[in-house]
């Protein structure tokens, strides 16, 4: 096969064909469309490539040249040219051919000058469309939903995905599986309800993140196609835990306020009612022990006059207790330095006997000693004795009966008070109730479920907070009450 033969079938498939010597000289040039060239192809002929293209990329193309023929193997190029039409770009490949025995390099090349401007532009595309993501505040997401494998897939979310997900490195469908299964559920549910009403989907979930922090989300997704086999969607993920948080404070402060105005009605109720109640009741006092001392040896009429009289004494507690709700009841002037320490001891020994007798270890382990706080000593004891009453209902019917008492100093400034029992623990349900007046899970004759309502209420008025944990073992509940210690620390006698 000769020089032109070997050029001619190289032509059929590429722009331009040339046949260099060894040293880069042109040997020949063939082309698809001889008037489309922008050179004269005779006048090259004989002439080395660096004696026709000027600058560095003459020299750098003959001495590619040079360098296919010494290695013997084929090259692949790309390469501009500043022609008199502007800069031009080629994509190359150089090889190896033997002719007539002699040896050359076939060098066949395409322009790809309309390719590199249009891979630009959607370089420039991509990049505006990169930057218009990133001022996005969430990640824009696409999701397929499959419905014959009833399966939800995530092929896209762009890179804002890693700071609301706090990932590093990231699987889009790993995102999904970072949701649970309740959370899965719903989002399938709020998908297929959007198919239904053909609106735009508005979704909010939750996941735990790397730290254990739980995090909430928002999606807004629109259907872009819809067909027998699958759905597409796409939207925005938002991250609105900070929204979420705010949204739990405000609510919880709307039901403390409305809590705080039921007991302030209650209370104003039972101080009114409170004087009406207790003169009848001091007559009703008044004839049973009369009629007890006139009867001292019947028996059956001593056992009626004592039910009488612990149905007054319930009675009384109640009014009491109503009395208790109201929050200028908690305002007091005995306001000192309290010896923590000396009060949960003088408690302790109060109950101490009749919860020996029911089988109740009651204990008072301090990990912080001699401690002091600002408050009412009468009041703080009532809120021993509030919860610790509580406590005791929450051993009752346990195999282990025991209830705890610790103290430590939380930083510098606040007492934690804390109550362990070994019940059955709260009902997570049940944790916004608690507080409320006559809320009680303790179903007896006693309970009155005002006990955990007035201690919030003397905590509050102490400057301090009370919440409590069902324990890690799966075993009764702490209650943690803090409080704030005397300032300055004081160290008495």
């Amino acid at each position: 096969m000769n020089e032109f033969e070997v050029c001619r079938e190289a032509a059929s498939n590429h722009d331009i064909v040339f046949l260099f010597s060894e040293t880069g000289v042109y040997v020949k040039i063939w082309t698809k469309d001889s008037g489309n060239l922008a050179f004269d192809a005779d006048e090259l002929l004989g002439k080395r490539i660096i004696d026709t293209i000027p600058g560095e990329a003459g020299r750098g193309l003959n001495q590619f040249v040079v360098d296919v023929f010494k290695s013997n193997k084929e090259c692949p190029i790309t390469y501009s040219i500043d022609t008199l039409g502007g800069l031009q770009w080629f994509k190359g490949l150089a090889r190896p051919v033997e002719i007539n025995n002699e040896r050359y390099v076939l060098f066949t090349t395409n322009n790809i000058t309309d390719i590199k401007k249009m891979s630009e532009t959607i370089d420039d595309q991509n990049k505006q469309f990169a930057s218009i993501l990133e001022s996005i505040p969430g990640a824009v997401v696409r999701a397929t939903y499959d419905y014959q494998k009833q399966a939800l897939t995530i092929p896209f979310v762009s890179n804002k995905a890693s700071e609301i997900f706090k990932l590093e490195k990231y699987n889009p469908h790993y995102l999904y599986s970072l949701l649970s299964e309740e959370d899965r559920d719903s989002f399938m549910r709020a998908i297929n309800k959007a198919l239904v009403t053909q609106k735009p989907l508005h979704w909010r979930g939750k996941f735990t993140d790397k730290f254990g922090e739980l995090q909430h989300i928002g999606v807004q997704a629109l259907c872009t196609e819809d067909n027998e086999s699958v759905s597409i969607w796409d939207g925005i993920v938002f991250d609105i835990t900070d929204r979420v948080n705010l949204e739990e404070k405000l609510e919880y402060a709307r039901e403390q306020k409305a809590k705080q105005a039921r007991l302030e009605s209650i209370g104003e109720l039972a101080a009114g009612l409170g004087h009406e109640i207790n003169n009848p009741l001091t007559i009703i006092y008044g004839y049973l022990n009369q009629l007890k001392k006139n009867n001292p040896d019947d028996e059956l009429t001593l056992k009626v006059i004592d039910k009488c009289l612990q149905a007054s004494d319930r009675i009384k507690d109640i009014v009491g207790d109503l009395k208790g709700l109201h929050p200028d009841h908690y305002v007091s002037k005995q306001i000192k330095d309290v010896h923590i320490d000396k009060l949960i001891d003088e408690t302790v020994r109060i109950f101490h006997t009749s919860y020996k007798k029911d089988g109740i270890d009651l204990s008072f382990n301090p990990i912080d000693k001699n401690l002091w706080i600002k408050g009412d000593a009468a009041k703080i004891q009532q809120v021993l004795f509030h919860t610790l009453a509580n406590a005791k209902c929450a051993v009752e019917d346990s195999d282990v009966k025991k209830i705890q008492i610790t103290t430590r100093i939380i930083g510098s400034k606040f007492l934690s008070l804390e109550i362990k029992d070994t019940g059955h623990g709260i009902d997570e349900k049940h944790r916004n109730k608690i507080y409320d007046a006559f809320f009680t899970t303790h179903i007896n004759n006693f309970n009155k479920g005002l006990g955990l309502s007035i201690v919030s209420n003397i905590i509050q008025k102490h400057q301090g907070s009370i919440h409590f944990e069902n324990n890690n073992d799966a075993v009764g509940t702490t209650f943690f009450i803090r409080l704030p210690l005397a300032i300055p620390l004081k160290k008495h006698a």
